[in-house]
């Protein structure tokens, strides 16, 4: 169960000291990255960051396949583990990524009373589609039709909406990620006009939920160097009175987290945030946006 992942071990371009948390990292707990906790840790307190989350991945489609559950409880030890070690110099947060919870609702309702967590990631790594079921990361598209794409993107929207309104998370991840792939590896362009109504939707959903929006940088710096999601999007949330915002790295190697944290900070000021938020006790705790 391997999934491909195009993320790479980056230089990073924050040189100053980035008094920010980043929300979203991963550990060798999740199946794509062999990052090693502590050494995650070390390279928060190198750049200088405030605090990190560790949210390593549980996809819920697997739960009849594998135990997706105990690789998400040792992750959750290694977090207070570290949180020991590094006392006074990072605040590290107990934190779950997880996708595809529609697809198992009940099961995915025990995984999120398991652990007293600080922040629960919700996200969409794979559609109910008729074009398949693998985790969008493993799809060629390269062979797809306008027509089946413009499918499988109306699909994921609506699976998002589905998630938003049925399950129990604090942070929206990496909305419009499956264009890292379409677009960014595969080089098919899409019209995000044509899902505008779905996606004012989603914010309109997560504005009433209380659900933070999530600014990821994972693919700047990269071939497809757009914020998921794009600033278009992150604009039309403000502009409809969201203001739950988290940065997060999407790290999967220790180098990147707080990557091009730095520059999404300065994006959200032009657009007018002030705050930013991270998540204790599953409850959002907001910070100035410096």
């Amino acid at each position: 169960m391997k999934f491909s992942n195009i993320e790479i071990n980056r230089e990073c371009r924050n040189c100053k000291k980035e008094k920010l948390f980043d929300c979203h990292n991963h550990t060798w707990y999740s199946h794509d990255s062999q990052c090693d906790p502590e050494m995650l840790c070390r390279c928060a307190v190198s750049k200088g960051l405030l605090g990190i989350a560790f949210t390593d991945h549980c996809d819920m489609e697997y739960v009849n396949q594998t135990d997706i559950a105990t690789p998400i409880c040792n992750s959750a030890e290694d977090s207070r583990r570290c949180e020991r070690i590094y006392a006074g110099q990072l605040k590290i947060l107990t934190g779950i990524e997880i996708g595809e919870a529609i697809w198992h609702f009940r099961e995915a309702e025990e995984i999120v009373q398991m652990i007293p967590y600080d922040i629960i990631l919700g996200s969409v790594h794979a559609v109910r589609s008729r074009l398949g079921r693998a985790p969008y990361s493993q799809i060629d598209f390269s062979g797809f039709t306008d027509d089946e794409i413009d499918s499988y993107m109306r699909t994921y929207f609506d699976d998002m909406s589905e998630m938003i309104e049925r399950c129990d998370f604090n942070v929206l991840s990496h909305l419009t990620c499956p264009l890292r792939y379409i677009t960014g590896k595969y080089g098919i362009p899409i019209n995000m006009e044509k899902y505008e109504v779905q996606i004012i939707q989603i914010l309109r959903q997560i504005i009433k939920k209380k659900i933070a929006l999530e600014i990821n940088t994972s693919n700047k710096n990269s071939v497809y160097d757009v914020y998921m999601p794009m600033r278009k999007i992150i604009e039309q949330y403000h502009m409809m009175g969201g203001y739950l915002i988290t940065v997060g790295s999407d790290a999967h190697v220790a180098e990147n987290t707080g990557h091009m944290l730095g520059q999404a900070c300065e994006m959200l000021k032009e657009i007018g945030f002030t705050e930013l938020y991270y998540y204790q006790n599953r409850k959002p705790v907001p910070y100035p946006l410096l």
